[in-house]
């Protein structure tokens, strides 16, 4: 599998618009029927952030209907919700709750606005951020300043010198982060009151743990081989999994536990367009666009990715344990 980079190729007539024999594409068509192999995709199916699909990964097998032979991912169990979700009335108080829970000896973000300076001003500006989140979420419009970030290189282990020792912290801004809080607690509490966490989910949820997830699947282990039963574990890890998220696809899924607007469409509007830059030693790099994933650093990210694989485990017929 692999994207070729070969556009003037038509796969559905297996030719090229090109007219020269030689080249690269008409070269690559040959070889695939010279080793008799198959090319089973026909049209762009991979896109970034809301742009429309762009790129064709090819498939290429020794066999014409191997793919048709690989069984279809069974399709997530319906959920049943039996409350929507309530409106959300932000007010002074529950800004400021969230601004006296403020740390002050954390970073500002590319706006400057420091969370010291924040915490000792919350009495005078509690209202006037009640006014403006307010004012995003009716008009499902997230600050383009709130969607910047300013990623640093914090050291961890070995060489100085080696940037692999170093892991990357994306600064985002700190007023942004309370308006998140706000959000998250209003999602969590729809998602308790209705059951709708996956009971096989230890990560980014109150109250659980890996601890938790241990003892869960010990104990499971435990009782198979009581009953005479053989025990096989499959360990998986998503590398750069919050990188990975389609947003298009996210949005759906959020949309399915009856997430309705405005805070769908606040979430629509708080993924893409984003940017960030690299700041080290006081230097600052140009501005980047981040086309996809979730914001990193973000007080929602966590829970959006749990939303995104919450019916993982329904996908396998056998036990499946998450922790992310």
């Amino acid at each position: 599998m692999g994207d070729f980079n070969y556009p003037d190729i038509d796969w559905e007539n297996w030719n090229t618009k090109g007219e020269r024999s030689n080249n690269n594409e008409n070269r690559f068509l040959e070889s695939l029927q010279d080793n008799f192999l198959c090319q089973h995709t026909t049209k762009q199916i991979r896109w970034r952030g809301a742009d429309t699909p762009h790129t064709l990964d090819l498939v290429i097998t020794n066999e014409e209907e191997m793919i048709s032979m690989i069984c279809e991912i069974p399709e997530p169990k319906p959920i049943f919700i039996q409350n929507k979700l309530e409106e959300l009335n932000i007010n002074k108080d529950m800004v400021l709750k969230h601004l006296q829970k403020r740390k002050t000896d954390k970073s500002p973000g590319p706006d400057n606005l420091h969370p010291r300076l924040l915490f000792e001003v919350k009495e005078g500006i509690a209202e006037p951020l009640s006014t403006i989140f307010s004012q995003s979420l009716t008009k499902k419009v997230v600050l383009n300043e709130w969607k910047n970030a300013l990623v640093s290189a914090i050291f961890e282990k070995g060489n100085k010198s080696q940037a692999k020792n170093y892991r990357p912290v994306s600064l985002t801004s700190v007023v942004c982060k309370i308006m998140e809080k706000i959000v998250r607690e209003h999602i969590i509490s729809h998602m308790i009151q209705n059951k709708l966490f996956s009971n096989k989910q230890y990560g980014f949820i109150s109250g659980r743990s890996t601890a938790l997830q241990l003892l869960e699947v010990i104990d499971k282990w435990t009782e198979s081989l009581d009953n005479g039963h053989q025990v096989n574990c499959i360990y998986t890890n998503f590398m750069k999994a919050f990188d990975k998220v389609l947003h298009r696809k996210l949005v759906k899924k959020i949309e399915k536990f009856r997430i309705i607007n405005p805070i769908l469409d606040w979430i629509t509007d708080f993924l893409p367009y984003r940017k960030q830059r690299v700041s080290v030693n006081g230097e600052t790099s140009e501005w980047k666009e981040v086309t996809s994933g979730i914001p990193q650093c973000s007080v929602l990210g966590p829970l959006l990715f749990v939303l995104y694989i919450n019916n993982l485990p329904d996908c396998v017929t056998s036990d499946a344990y998450l922790f992310a």
